[in-house]
């Protein structure tokens, strides 16, 4: 193909959606399209993710949290410009502006198609003192840097994490980890409370007091106070007063998609609407990634949802569609996410009883509990498992689990369930091996089906 017949595709963030669409494209499609990025960090693909590890495992070469980088993306073909942030898109002559931010240098470039694939920025509160040293986030790999180098700091003993989501959690884990007195201070009753079920959060809350870390609940964040040196000396909140080292926000995330306010289709919480091609209300641009609200199939809303893993799965689909003009949907997402703190393993896809209630959908709970393996096997542990379910179709629309031993795979057969429709009866009679070291002779996902129907089979091994 003549080179001025390739399509110009210029891919705003190169992180994880926007590396998978510039690699889908350029090892697939190189004949089709031109491929230009643009990122305003001097790295890309960094596991966010992978931060409490940092910091719990002491990683001497941070370089393993990356799965890709400006010249492996470079070799394919690519044109990769770090550190340039996005100034301004006009849509209508297809060219946007940015500026280099070494430089202050401003670029404009012009597209034939555009994946925007900026991301999200942790949520900053408007609390007095945030400005305060020692008062960081958890999120781009500078944030990581500073959060190992405080946990190496002998002279920060007490850390306040605000936020008791998946983040805040992992983060207590990892910093105590380190010898730090931990703080976590949640606005909610409760950690991870719209995620998980409370017998399942009660169990890791209760490993966390045991190890002598502070649960603080039901508490709103007013504002920091600082020495005379700028450097965070205590929490305020609306009940107590708590002196610390250092403070981690870990309220959340929210779309960064302020420049695209005018220019493209935005929900209420300002993530850019797409179809199923990943294409935004402009036909010649694609949205992917944490910025976008992509179809959640528990519930048929379309909201973001700040993953790796939907990141990579929108940029391939986006990328694939670009350079073929609309040939492949995507099938949405189930929201599905694991965690492994405290020594226990807990998972979860599709609806929460949390948000099925604060959106009254109509939904029943069906909850097991059972040891995961036979009496003769020494490891075995308990198992907790609950599914949410739709009482009029009696499709499972949620599960979770949770035990010390790992079953995380559980989750990926119910994130498939709650795809393709699967009911709550179907699971009673279905195929599943059994093997002593993996599971018993009607383990906890048939047994859990024989409970919603008010089946009562006793069987122990």
């Amino acid at each position: 193909m003549n080179y001025k017949t390739k399509k110009r595709v210029i891919v705003i963030g190169i992180n994880h959606a926007g590396t998978s669409a510039v690699k889908i494209m350029l090892e697939n499609y190189s004949d089709k399209v031109e491929v230009i990025g643009y990122d305003a960090n001097d790295n890309i693909s960094f596991l966010g993710c992978g931060i409490s590890i940092w910091i719990k495992k002491g990683l001497k070469n941070s370089k393993v949290l990356f799965y890709s980088d400006a010249l492996q993306l470079k070799k394919l073909g690519a044109k990769i410009n770090m550190n340039h942030q996005l100034l301004s898109i006009d849509k209508e002559n297809k060219t946007i502006q940015l500026k280099n931010v070494i430089t202050n240098k401003i670029v404009t470039d012009h597209y034939d198609k555009l994946i925007v694939g900026i991301g999200s920025l942790p949520i900053a509160p408007p609390f007095s003192g945030i400005n305060l040293n020692n008062i960081l986030f958890s999120k781009f790999f500078h944030d990581a840097e500073k959060l190992v180098k405080a946990s190496e700091d002998k002279n920060i003993k007490t850390i306040a994490i605000v936020g008791g989501g998946y983040i805040g959690v992992e983060l207590a884990e990892a910093l105590y980890a380190r010898g730090k007195k931990i703080v976590l201070i949640d606005m909610l009753d409760r950690i991870m409370k719209n995620y998980y079920n409370e017998t399942f959060t009660k169990q890791i809350e209760d490993t966390m007091c045991k190890k002598g870390l502070n649960l603080v609940f039901n508490e709103k964040i007013i504002g920091f106070l600082g020495d005379k040196n700028n450097n965070v000396t205590t929490v305020k909140t609306n009940k107590n007063t708590y002196n610390v080292d250092l403070v981690v926000l870990a309220v959340g995330f929210h779309p960064n998609t302020k420049l695209f306010k005018n220019i493209l289709k935005l929900n209420t919480r300002g993530a850019i609407e797409v179809n199923k091609y990943m294409q935004t209300s402009d036909p010649d641009i694609y949205a992917i990634g944490d910025s976008v609200a992509i179809k959640n199939n528990f519930c048929k809303d379309c909201f973001d949802i700040a993953l790796a893993s939907n990141a990579v799965r929108t940029g391939i689909v986006a990328g694939i569609n670009v350079a073929n003009d609309n040939i492949y949907s995507f099938n949405g997402v189930q929201g599905s996410s694991a965690l492994s703190v405290f020594g226990w393993k807990i998972g979860a896809t599709g609806l929460s009883v949390n948000y099925a209630i604060n959106h009254n959908i109509n939904h029943k709970v069906v909850f097991h509990k059972s040891w995961d393996l036979p009496a003769f096997i020494a490891n075995r542990e308990k198992v907790m498992l609950q599914l949410i379910y739709d009482p009029q179709t009696r499709k499972i629309l949620g599960a979770q689990i949770c035990s010390k031993n790992n079953h995380s795979e559980v989750i990926y057969f119910f994130s498939l369930a709650i795809l393709k429709g699967v009911t709550i009866d179907e699971l009673q009679m279905i195929d599943l091996f059994f093997l002593p070291h993996f599971n018993t002779p009607l383990n906890f996902i048939t047994a859990i089906g024989f409970k919603a129907n008010n089946l009562h089979f006793t069987h122990k091994i």
